[in-house]
């Protein structure tokens, strides 16, 4: 049989991580993995340049990435606060001979991710985690939409990312 992972089983081997790692892991972090169909029509509504910086601040195992890898983009950024994940993404995109980016960091905090990357994203795609209320004041002050209370984490996701973009930028976010 001739079989190359490389180029015939990402999708497989993404959809074993998932299946290995806990639901139970997952949900307490609101870590929720994207539908392959939504990441592709996601990227495809996007349609990004192949010399396009794309991004992805909650990268998981990099879906959105290996997809916008898939659609000839070059410029690949991943980041995510799970290290397991961003290991799984760093080889998945290696597999598919897709150079890119993936950095385990919270992308939430101003400056951490821009300390990463020195610059702004062309196009962002993700799927941010739901999980609790952010509380921490001193994040919670970089934030607008926040007014000092506690918000939601998507919530913040959405204003974190459209600092983020160019300006002409475009964004897909499930929510």
């Amino acid at each position: 049989i001739d079989y190359q992972l490389a180029t015939d089983g990402l999708w497989e081997l993404d959809a074993m991580f998932e299946f290995l790692v806990s639901r139970t892991a997952k949900g307490s972090k609101g870590q929720f993995f994207t539908p392959r169909h939504a990441i592709d029509l996601a990227i495809g509504m996007l349609d990004p340049a192949p010399d396009a910086t794309v991004c992805d601040p909650a990268c998981g195992s990099g879906g959105f990435l290996l997809a916008a890898a898939a659609a000839g983009c070059a410029r690949l950024f991943g980041f995510d606060l799970d290290a397991r994940a961003t290991r799984v993404a760093r080889l998945l995109l290696h597999a598919s001979r897709s150079h890119g980016q993936i950095h385990c960091l919270d992308s939430l905090r101003p400056g951490v991710l821009e300390s990463a990357y020195d610059g702004l994203f062309d196009v962002i795609a993700t799927n941010p985690p739901f999980a609790g209320d952010v509380r921490e004041e001193a994040l919670l002050s970089s934030y607008e939409v926040s007014g000092g209370k506690p918000v939601e984490r998507d919530v913040l996701f959405v204003e974190r990312c459209i600092k983020l973009l160019k300006p002409g930028g475009r964004m897909a976010m499930v929510l």
